[in-house]
């Protein structure tokens, strides 16, 4: 069912597409999961992650078929009708509303290509969005844990103005005009 060459799924029986998961392991450290996130959750079984909006969970799967623990995969998504049973660890809520309490910490939170969806919103209301959703994963992110997003498309000075906000708060917010987003705490 996957690609090799990295393309889009279309499943017939829902209204979205989705990134194969060789899309979001790519380029070193500008792909969704970096070597290090993986090297991370393969050697340390303690090791979580939180995948917001994983769909049909293609990236989580190929994560356990390459030896990460599907325990140690945790999956949110608005509906989890075609989330695979194979996770436990489910999570039904809108990434952009309040989330639920989460008991568990995670080293690595990823938004597979969810966080496009700020596109919805008025560009006057974006960064606020932005900023209301890093401070909910990072709720529950660790102190050295890493969020990354991809998808993500903000106007000039948008980025800035979040990065600003963030940091008043202990957060650190980096932007490329890709599209990927990569948020951590101060240390």
């Amino acid at each position: 069912m996957i690609p090799q060459d990295g393309g889009i799924i279309s499943p017939l029986d829902v209204n979205y597409f989705y990134f194969t998961p060789e899309w979001h392991i790519r380029d070193g450290q500008n792909g969704l999961i970096t070597a290090d996130n993986f090297n991370d959750l393969y050697t340390n079984p303690r090791a979580r992650l939180l995948s917001v909006g994983a769909g049909p969970a293609l990236l989580e799967e190929t994560l356990v078929d390459l030896g990460i623990q599907p325990q140690q995969i945790h999956v949110a998504d608005l509906d989890l009708t075609h989330t695979p049973s194979t996770f436990s660890n489910r999570y039904e809520f809108d990434m952009w509303q309040p989330w639920p309490q989460l008991s568990t910490k995670f080293d690595v939170i990823i938004f597979p290509e969810s966080a496009s969806s700020l596109s919805i919103f008025p560009f006057q209301d974006r960064v606020g969005k932005m900023i209301q959703l890093a401070l909910q994963a990072t709720s529950v992110l660790t102190d050295d844990g890493e969020i990354r997003m991809n998808g993500v498309q903000l106007i000039e000075g948008q980025a800035e103005e979040i990065s600003q906000a963030l940091s008043q708060t202990g957060i650190q917010f980096a932007y490329n005009p890709s599209g990927l987003v990569i948020i951590t705490r101060i240390q």
